[in-house]
């Protein structure tokens, strides 16, 4: 039996599985104002974290702290 082939580390099923659902950005300051105006419509959320993707070479936003990133929070 062979191993499954991995691409930094993660094999193809798990690195497609990495984006399935989720908004994609194409630099950091554009997944920043997606943020933005995410926290805007839903201000019960407080704080969200943007991250480059592995799978897609994109940023998603998460709301898990990531690395030592500080968090995009709604203006008052």
């Amino acid at each position: 039996m062979t191993k499954p082939r991995k691409s930094h580390g993660y094999t193809e099923e798990e690195l497609q599985r990495m984006c399935q659902g989720k908004h994609r950005w194409p630099d950091a300051m554009s997944a920043r104002a997606g943020a933005m105006q995410s926290l805007e419509r839903r201000p019960e959320t407080k704080r969200l974290f943007h991250y480059r993707c592995p799978a897609c070479g994109g940023y998603h936003l998460t709301r898990t702290k990531q690395f030592n990133q500080e968090p995009v929070v709604a203006e008052k």
